[in-house]
């Protein structure tokens, strides 16, 4: 009864008791490494624990807002564990900016800080906390020995460093310079795009034994990568390369919101920057879809954006940008505008056939197909109805 009077929280606190898993896409991924989910205890404040009770604190609190670097919930986590128990031990697995924990040491004293940055990847199965390498850093041995141990429990791997703010920089140098390795890949295919398949030029240089495979896209986005230069520019100095790269970043998402201009109305099969679960926050296509209600078209009708929504997140921003956009859906409304934007290969996109495909997606003028779900389909289908499907990077994707 306490309990149903709080605020936000409590849906997932909920969820988590009755053993629904609370977490967008945590359920599937957990299922596919074979871990399924399994009720766990929860309560919306760690000051609702008896005290005594816990023996690490595992902080895995969001440290973005508004696609900027963020320390607010950070530190209200940390303050709240703080008044729990004053000499807790605290493992933070949130990306950080090394200057983090000297506010947190001067706020919270007394608490044993280790950072343990996460590293698991919610579309491999595969890529979880037992197969890939933990890094671990804490200023006091002792305490690393201690969280070895204790995170030795699940991971089979854990890479020792001096301290926290070590281990803190790994996993922001980690997101910028696979921001960076993608920044070229942008910056190749809007520059070279028009006369070469630049998709299959990067695919064949991935052929030589140290260089990574990069697919351009409609651009780079998500929790990760475009912060990793904002974490930077709050150490001694920002990089130059990272603030060069922030630039073409945001040229890439300039450049696909001038080209989806020339067309009056532009649908989005869905918003979200992964294909399994509603992720919005920082996503390019959001951007682009932002861009793209803002640079209206003057003395004539203006520019409509439609969305499929598929999760609550991007039912919200089409209330936001309601005086813009347009709620759709699938697939009755396919075909309502010119242009078709496909940014993830996500379950229904890859579920078309032919026939399926000739019904809906062949009603555009235009596709862009941000992940190449469509490239099992005949291309006679194309043929037929007239649809110019295109693929970030291949030969004249943007002409």
């Amino acid at each position: 009864q306490r309990l149903s009077s709080l605020p936000v929280p409590l849906g997932k606190v909920a969820a988590a008791r009755e053993g629904r898993c609370p977490a967008p896409g945590l359920a599937v991924w957990l299922e596919a490494a074979g871990v399924p989910f399994r009720t766990i205890g929860a309560v919306p404040s760690v000051l609702d624990l008896p005290p005594g009770e816990v023996a690490v604190h595992h902080v895995c609190v969001p440290t973005e807002a508004e696609g900027a670097a963020s320390d607010a919930a950070l530190h209200q986590a940390m303050q709240a564990i703080q008044s729990y128990d004053p000499r807790a031990t605290v493992v933070i697995e949130s990306t950080i900016a090394p200057t983090y924990l000297d506010e947190i040491a001067s706020n919270c004293p007394g608490l044993r800080i280790a950072v343990a940055p996460r590293r698991d990847w919610f579309d491999a199965p595969d890529k979880n906390m037992a197969t890939l390498p933990r890094v671990l850093g804490a200023d006091d041995p002792g305490l690393a020995d201690a969280v070895a141990g204790y995170l030795g429990l699940v991971c089979d791997v854990i890479v020792s460093l001096p301290g926290a703010r070590e281990a803190a920089l790994t996993k922001v140098i980690e997101n910028g310079i696979r921001q960076l390795e993608l920044a070229y890949a942008h910056d190749l295919a809007l520059t070279l795009g028009d006369r070469y398949d630049v998709r299959a030029i990067l695919a064949a240089a991935a052929t030589k034994w140290n260089i990574g495979e990069f697919r351009p896209s409609i651009g780079i986005g998500g929790y990760c990568l475009p912060l990793a230069p904002k974490y930077l520019a709050t150490a001694d100095r920002p990089l130059n390369l990272s603030a060069r790269a922030v630039q073409v970043s945001e040229a890439h998402i300039s450049r696909m919101i001038d080209f989806l201009s020339r067309f009056r109305q532009v649908d989005f099969w869905t918003v979200a920057y992964k294909a399994n679960g509603p992720f919005t926050t920082s996503s390019p296509a959001v951007w682009i879809a932002e861009g793209l209600t803002i640079r209206q078209p003057r003395a004539v009708a203006p520019r409509t954006v439609g969305i499929f929504p598929r999760d609550k997140a991007e039912e919200d921003w089409i209330s936001h940008k309601s005086k813009f956009t347009r709620r759709l859906e699938w697939p009755q409304d396919a075909g309502s505008g010119d242009v078709l934007v496909i940014p993830v290969a996500h379950a229904e996109a890859l579920a078309l056939n032919d026939t399926t495909a000739r019904e809906t997606v062949g009603r555009y003028r235009l596709v862009i197909d941000n992940e190449d779900a469509l490239a099992r389909l005949s291309p006679a289908v194309w043929r037929e109805t007239g649809t110019d499907v295109r693929v970030p990077g291949r030969k004249g994707w943007l002409s």
